[in-house]
């Protein structure tokens, strides 16, 4: 008895079924996958690393350059919806002038994810005078978006996103004078509306950049101190 040969798809068609919801599924489950192992490419060799269970029990840490020192409060730290609740599976990074977070930040298939920090930052020396915040945001489908805030006190609010709709933010930085401490309050907010999309944000840094004397300016400074000082310790002329 012959074999039964399967019929083959029309022209110009292929066997796999592209509205699918399982396969739209498995297909954001890979586009998961694949922003992690571009947030692992792109993490800064030999960076300091703590984690989002650190910061929330209230670490303190310096940026790499030794400017800035960084704050957390105890359970400043929140995480909900679909956001995995294991605080330590969250990296956290020390940069130069700030961190970067990394970790499973995604929502799909009509799943929505939260996480919001708080915490202060202290210019060891000098003032802070701007900020920046980087990330690499992801959506699929014309409901889905990832949106990630920063709020500085006295300095001003930071904006990335992205939209199934092809709007795309991943950088946004901003200059101003401020204070040498300021509070910082950061959101990430995903959206999915149905099977099938996708928001994530893969990881997020926040930078700060801040305002120091120049070296001359010291200089002439301590020279002009010097200066009335020995002037000050003279006799006045004809004087014994």
């Amino acid at each position: 008895m012959d074999a039964v040969k399967a019929p083959e798809p029309p022209e110009g068609r292929t066997g796999l079924n592209t509205g699918d919801p399982r396969i739209m599924i498995c297909s954001c489950r890979r586009a998961i996958a694949a922003l992690f192992v571009v947030a692992c490419l792109v993490t800064p060799l030999g960076a300091r690393a703590l984690s989002l269970l650190d910061l929330n029990a209230g670490a303190s840490f310096a940026s790499g350059d030794g400017n800035l020192m960084f704050s957390f409060e105890p359970g400043s730290i929140v995480l909900a919806g679909a956001l995995s609740s294991d605080l330590s599976a969250y990296t956290v990074l020390v940069l130069s002038e700030g961190f970067q977070v990394i970790g499973p930040m995604a929502a799909a298939d009509g799943d929505v994810g939260v996480l919001s920090l708080a915490y202060e930052v202290d210019a060891i020396s000098g003032t802070l005078e701007g900020a920046t915040l980087t990330s690499l945001p992801f959506a699929v489908g014309s409901g889905a978006l990832a949106f990630l805030s920063m709020s500085a006190s006295g300095l001003g609010d930071l904006v990335n996103a992205a939209t199934g709709g092809g709007l795309y933010l991943p950088h946004d930085s901003l200059v101003a004078a401020g204070s040498s401490t300021t509070v910082v309050y950061s959101s990430l907010q995903l959206l999915t509306l149905g099977a099938g999309q996708l928001a994530a944000v893969s990881l997020f840094e926040q930078t700060f950049g801040i305002a120091v004397p120049e070296p001359s300016t010291g200089i002439l400074l301590l020279s002009g101190l010097i200066g009335l000082a020995l002037l000050g310790g003279r006799n006045p002329q004809g004087s014994e």
